[in-house]
Order: C-alpha cells, then sequence, then structure tokens
C-alpha cells in the first residue's frame, strides 16, 4: 500500500513534537524536586509566571508590599517586568500571556511549556496544505518536512516561553483557512482566519507592517469574486480578536496602545507627539539602518546556517531565471515577490539595530534576532525545495530520485541538529545542562534562607523567581540606601559574581555589611546583608 505524503508528514509531525519537548522532559526531575521550573532567561521567567498567574487566578499583575519602603524605584521585581500603579505587570506583549493563560486555565497549567510544540504541529501541516496550492506537491512536501527541522523553528519550539513562534503558528493556520476560504467563498472561514489573523496580532504587534502585507497581497492575487463585505469581514474579525488586548492593556497600562514593551509612550498620551512615537514604532522603531540590516543578516543568516542560506540563494537564483524565460506558473512567481519583499522589510526593520542580548556578546542561536528572522527562514523553504526538486527531477530513476532526496534531507537534518542541540554555548544541550546546574544552586540556597527573603542579584533572578522575592537594581547609591530600608524589614542577601569588587561598592557606597554564608563555585558567592 502506497503511504500518502500526508500521512509521512503527520508522523514526523507528531516525533518532531516529543523532539522540540525533550528538553522540558530532561530538566523536569529538577523542577519537580524544587517545586518550580527555572529557565535560562528573564522572559521565559516572567512569562512563564503570569501565564500561570492568569490561569489560576485570573489577574496580570500583583501588588508587592516591600515596594512602600522603595517608594518610586519599586526595587522589588524581577526583570522582564515593569511597575504601573505601585503593581509589577508584564514586560511584554500581553497577547502572548493571554492566549496561553486561557488555554493553561481550560485545560492544565502544566501543559504551559507542551502549548506551542502542538500548534507547530498543526501549522506545519497547514504550510503544506498552503504551498500545495502555489507549487508542485513534491515541492510542499519538502517545505514542510524542513520547516519541521529549521534550526530556529525547532529552537524555539524546545525553548517555547518565546511568543514569536506561536504568532508565526497561528499566521500560517489563519493563512491556510484564508486559502480555504477562497476555495469554498464559506464566510466561516473567513471569520475564523480573521480572529487568527487578530490573535497572531495581539502576540506580536510589532509584526503588523508584514501581516498586512502579506494578507493584502493574498487578496489582490484573488480579487476576482472577492467584494467589499468580504474585507470588512476580514477586518472585524481581526479586531474582535484584538479587542480584549486593548482593553486589558487599558487596565493595566493606561492605554489601549501601550505594551509592557513600549511603557514611556504613554507619557505622550496628552502631547502631539504621541502620535508620531506611534508611527515609528510600528514602521521603524529602531531607524532604518541598511548597514545595519545587512550586517545582521549575514549573520544570523548567512553565518550562522550556511547551509540553508545558499541552498535559498540558489534556489532563489533558479526561480528568477525559471520566470525570466516564462518557466513559472503565475502562483510561483508572484510567492517569490511577495517572499522577496516581506524579507526585505523583516530585515530592515528589525536588522537595522545591531544588539546583543546574551553575556557573550556574539551572534548565537539564542539571539532575539534568530526570533525575530523567523519569517524569512520560513519563506525561504520553498526556493530550497524547489532547487532540490528541480535536481531530482533531472534523475531518470525513481528510486534514485527517492535516495536523492532522503539524502538531502538527512543532510539537512544533521546540520539543523548540530547547530541547535550542540553548536555554541546557547545550544539546547547547553541550557539543559545550564538549567540542571540552576536547579542544584537553587535547592542550595532556599535551604539557607526563610520564605520571605529578598535576594539582590543582577542577573540570577531567574534561579530564584517567584519563590523568592528579587531586586536586580542595586549599583547605585540610592538605589542600597533603599535596600538598606528593606533589610530592617525582612532578611535580604546578594548573590555575586564578583566577590571583592561588589563587597566594596556595597561598602563604600551604604552602611550595610556584608556576610559570606555560602561559596557557590570560583566565581558565585552567596552573601547576607546586615544593616
Amino acid at each position: 500500500m502506497k503511504i500518502k505524503k500526508l500521512h509521512i508528514l503527520i508522523i514526523l509531525s507528531v516525533i518532531f513534537f516529543f523532539v522540540y519537548s525533550s528538553i522540558y522532559f530532561s530538566v523536569r526531575p529538577g523542577a519537580m524536586e524544587n517545586d518550580m521550573w527555572i529557565f535560562n532567561t528573564p522572559d521565559e521567567t516572567a512569562n512563564f509566571f503570569f501565564i500561570e498567574k492568569l490561569a489560576k487566578e485570573n489577574t496580570l499583575k500583583y501588588y508587592e508590599p516591600l515596594n512602600e519602603i522603595s517608594g518610586d524605584l519599586n526595587l522589588v521585581r524581577p526583570r522582564s517586568t515593569t511597575v504601573v500603579n505601585n503593581h509589577i505587570v508584564p514586560g511584554s506583549f500581553l497577547g502572548f500571556l493571554l492566549v496561553m493563560g486561557v488555554i493553561a486555565k481550560i485545560f492544565s497549567s502544566w501543559l504551559i511549556p507542551f502549548i506551542i510544540p502542538l500548534f507547530s504541529v498543526l501549522a506545519v501541516i497547514c504550510f503544506y496544505f498552503i504551498l500545495k496550492k502555489i507549487f508542485k506537491e513534491n515541492v510542499a512536501f519538502l517545505s514542510a518536512i524542513l520547516l519541521l527541522m529549521t534550526p530556529a523553528f525547532w529552537y524555539y519550539n524546545s525553548r517555547s516561553l518565546f511568543n514569536n513562534v506561536l504568532f508565526i503558528d497561528f499566521l500560517i493556520i489563519a493563512t491556510w483557512l484564508l486559502f480555504r476560504f477562497f476555495d469554498s467563498k464559506k464566510k466561516n472561514l473567513l471569520i475564523f482566519s480573521g480572529l487568527l489573523f487578530g490573535l497572531a496580532l495581539s502576540i506580536r504587534v510589532s509584526d503588523l507592517v508584514w501581516v498586512v502585507i502579506l494578507v493584502a497581497s493574498i487578496f489582490i492575487y484573488q480579487r476576482k469574486g472577492i467584494f467589499w463585505r468580504d474585507w470588512i469581514i476580514m477586518m472585524v474579525s481581526v479586531f474582535l480578536s484584538f479587542l480584549p488586548v486593548l482593553l486589558i492593556q487599558n487596565n493595566i497600562y493606561g492605554s489601549p496602545f501601550v505594551t509592557g514593551y513600549t511603557p514611556s509612550i504613554g507619557e505622550s498620551l496628552s502631547g502631539g507627539s504621541f502620535y508620531f512615537n506611534l508611527i515609528k514604532q510600528v514602521f521603524a522603531p529602531f531607524g532604518i539602518n541598511m548597514i545595519n540590516a545587512f550586517s545582521n543578516f549575514y549573520h544570523f543568516f548567512v553565518a550562522m546556517f550556511p547551509f540553508h542560506f545558499w541552498l535559498a540563494f540558489l534556489g532563489g537564483v533558479l526561480i528568477a531565471y525559471r520566470a525570466r524565460i516564462k518557466s513559472l506558473n503565475k502562483k510561483e512567481k508572484y510567492y517569490f515577490v511577495v517572499a522577496i519583499i516581506i524579507s526585505m522589510f523583516v530585515m530592515i526593520y528589525y536588522g537595522s539595530w545591531i544588539f546583543f542580548d546574551n553575556v557573550f556578546g556574539s551572534p548565537l542561536i539564542g539571539s532575539s534576532q534568530t526570533r525575530y528572522m523567523l519569517p524569512i527562514y520560513i519563506l525561504s523553504l520553498p526556493f530550497i525545495s524547489y532547487l532540490v526538486n528541480f535536481v531530482s527531477l533531472k534523475i531518470k530513476f525513481n528510486k534514485a530520485k527517492n535516495i536523492f532526496v532522503l539524502l538531502f534531507v538527512t543532510i539537512f537534518l544533521y546540520f539543523s541538529a548540530n547547530i541547535v542541540l550542540y553548536e555554541g554555548q546557547e545550544s539546547l544541550y547547553s541550557v539543559k545542562n545550564t538549567i540542571i546546574g540552576y536547579h542544584q544552586i537553587n535547592k542550595q540556597v532556599r535551604e539557607l534562607i526563610d520564605d520571605d527573603a529578598v535576594i539582590v542579584t543582577s542577573y540570577n533572578d531567574k534561579l530564584f523567581f517567584p519563590a523568592r522575592k528579587i531586586i536586580f537594581y542595586w549599583n547605585e547609591p540610592r538605589f542600597l540606601d533603599n535596600i538598606s530600608l528593606i533589610v530592617n524589614k525582612v532578611p535580604v542577601y546578594f548573590y555575586s559574581i564578583d566577590l571583592d569588587n561588589d563587597i566594596n561598592y556595597i561598602t563604600d557606597n551604604s552602611t550595610l555589611n556584608t556576610e559570606l554564608i555560602l561559596k557557590i563555585n570560583e566565581r558565585e558567592n552567596f552573601l547576607k546583608l546586615h544593616p
């Protein structure tokens, strides 16, 4: 019996769900022993905390009484949070927290790390169906398989407390529903598509412009038989699914247009600069710098994933050549143009600012830029598949063709697995070992301190929050003055990563005294602060 391509894809998707989730299974023993999940970044830590808080307590904010002592400084809070009206609130897009929190509430909080891999499995299937309408089935099938193995997609499915992959998942599923609508003209499909596009944008509203380009390009291509009411249904559906986020943002941040990433915009609400800030935030939050954009493109695509880039480049050249000699159908040509336009926009939009958000100060797969460039990686996959399919058609024997394609997929998987699992300081293997080490430190420290203790730490809040309260601003005299007041109320400890310099700074700039209570390793020490 001949196995259908869809069945193969479903089987592979299920397998990759467990591959994506394996890091959580490997660190679960430590999480169960310490009764808390520990993550590798403050963003993941804060996201998990607020998702779980929404699922269990129906809120996305909390009051910290110790901040009454620190006044306007609001020192007692972890990173990736902000303070509004004396409440600690998310420092991120709320849509992601709302979607994840609602799902966790309906099912269970234990599902939180696995929600995004589940949606990604569905998105890969939808990706296959979308591309089947544009390219030959072989190209669609291979592209969907490659999506499962694309390094950034794989990596951020495994570190599933970032919002980028869920945004992509909803976008792919919404696009598939839109294609289904054009085939059937069933309005319910258009409504569900609009609702999912709205949810996607609520998760990452910063990607609004290129999503509008995508949706508009689809409507323009399908303009025959499309009426204004279809546009209106789509826009109303998008707005309705986005509306809860606007209402909750207004409740939490004081404006429907302010997010945890952009709290300062709220200061301009009463002035004319608000609209300028809003437009700048939508179209060019980092400005426009082509040199930086191409530099980021080089570091986070050409140099980081050379096997992917060069195959996509050669596939793009082949598609451009076949378009010139008129050997390309209209749909393929249209996809090529739209993919290039969106990729250029994403490259300029996110690449115009050069920064490194890791302690190593170098381009790594765990850098923000790899998440931001996910649309570029994914849109380029059909270029690779088109090239592979073109070459395979030159092979005479079917068995030899299948061996060629299987060999290519195996090589692609090898390169992807190597960079995702083992290459660099932020590979999944390194992250797993780091988190296991964090759980050991967490256990050591929590055995020594009281439940109401506060820990002062610049970078290691993720080890202890929310089991213990955190202060991460400390290295200014005014912060130490306020910490001195808190020391009089509750036990306060200091996590040092540079013992001599930290002690000297504290004693020179405050009345606090330090006591070494635990030497964690050669570099890290745990101190108690005394009045």
